[in-house]
């Protein structure tokens, strides 16, 4: 399992990379398009911009929860001893779930809205639900990181009391 934990961090990771580079070169192409060709139209690079956003947050929040870099308040759970901190890490886990699970229902509806009136990205000529995809799949992948990496510091803090009996 910390394998696959391990394979998707690095999937990810390429993939916001590849993603933003895709967006700087977009951004910028489009900049010196409307300058220096003003009679080149580059209008679809702003949609492929909010396209490519879009997936890459999703994929970032489910980065930030492996990594620990998203928001969080330690102040309490810091000086509990290892139950208060078990639980505390249950319940942020739990509220995170509850709130991604949202998220993905609201998204996955969206998606069906799309998919049911037949909408698409003007310049682009794309179906819309390739955009409101990265709402539901992405949410899925925010709720298993968040599972897994709530196992593994689960794992860490009960290794962490074990070294301190």
């Amino acid at each position: 399992m910390k394998q696959f934990y391990n394979f998707f961090a690095k999937f990810e990771s390429v993939i916001m990379v590849i993603g933003m580079g895709i967006m700087v070169a977009l951004n910028f192409a489009n900049v010196v398009a409307r300058k220096a060709l003003p009679s080149v139209p580059m209008s679809f690079t702003e949609e492929m911009v909010v396209l490519i956003f879009l997936w890459i947050t999703m994929f970032g929040i489910s980065y930030c929860y492996r990594t620990h870099s998203h928001t969080a308040l330690n102040l309490i759970s810091e000086y509990l001893p290892k139950a208060g901190k078990l639980i505390f890490l249950l319940i942020g886990a739990a509220v995170s779930v509850a709130f991604v699970c949202i998220l993905t229902y609201t998204g996955w509806n969206m998606v069906q809205n799309y998919i049911k009136y037949g909408q698409i990205l003007p310049s682009l000529g794309i179906p819309m639900a390739i955009q409101g995809f990265a709402l539901p799949i992405g949410g899925v992948v925010i709720v298993i990181t968040i599972i897994m990496t709530l196992i593994f510091d689960i794992q860490k803090l009960m290794k962490g009391e074990e070294e301190e009996k």
